[in-house]
């Protein structure tokens, strides 16, 4: 995968009364991971759109956009 980033991150945890330090794993936001893999979903549709519609005589470029949205509880 192009431009991969990390979706889980680890911290360590400092605490002197734990044997060993032991570590805290965290994910990204899920916001932003719809996000992101909208956004490569919205590149490969306009690509495959254009590449259907380049040979007509009448041809405008196709442009797709995800409309993100996010509803708070």
């Amino acid at each position: 995968m192009e431009g991969q980033q990390k979706l889980i991150f680890r911290k360590k945890i400092k605490n002197d009364s734990i044997g060993k330090n032991p570590y805290i794993y965290y994910s990204i936001h899920p916001v932003k991971l719809l996000k992101k893999y909208a956004n490569e979903i919205e590149e490969k549709l306009n690509k495959i759109a254009n590449l259907a519609f380049s040979k007509k005589t009448n041809y405008r470029p196709v442009r797709i956009k995800i409309k993100e949205s996010v509803e708070k509880a």
